[in-house]
């Protein structure tokens, strides 16, 4: 199989060819200035105790279960006959709502990162 082609970083004004999204040095701090927004976003927005529930172990168990359920796979996309990788495990019925159906898998789904956002803008009475 041949290797993948080298593109240029995903930094700005950063010509490093990589096989990834960033290159190294710049990976390392696009990791740093992900888990900052979520502790941010968790901090400010998020209810003190669904943020204890997405930290537990029985979440992250559930969570490697649903990726291989879907096997990897966006279900959204899917259903619209197109092959994204998911990456967001989603509660159809948000967790709020109904806090018993938490771990439960029919009320799970892997969902790609641009039907997340749609959904959530929808919920919220977006387009």
């Amino acid at each position: 199989m041949p290797p993948k082609p080298k593109k240029p970083c995903a930094q700005p004004r950063c010509s490093t060819l990589t096989i990834e999204k960033y290159c190294a040095q710049h990976a390392h701090k696009q990791a740093e200035q992900t888990a900052e927004k979520d502790a941010h976003y968790d901090r400010l927005h998020r209810d003190p105790k669904a943020t204890a529930f997405y930290k537990s172990m029985p979440w992250r168990h559930m969570r490697i279960y649903i990726k291989r359920r879907d096997v990897g796979l966006c279900q959204i996309c899917l259903r619209d006959k197109r092959i994204t990788a998911g990456t967001l495990v989603h509660h159809k019925v948000p967790l709020l709502n109904d806090w018993d159906r938490r771990l439960d898998p029919t009320n799970l789904e892997l969902v790609c990162s641009p039907c997340h956002n749609r959904i959530h803008n929808m919920m919220k009475g977006g387009i």
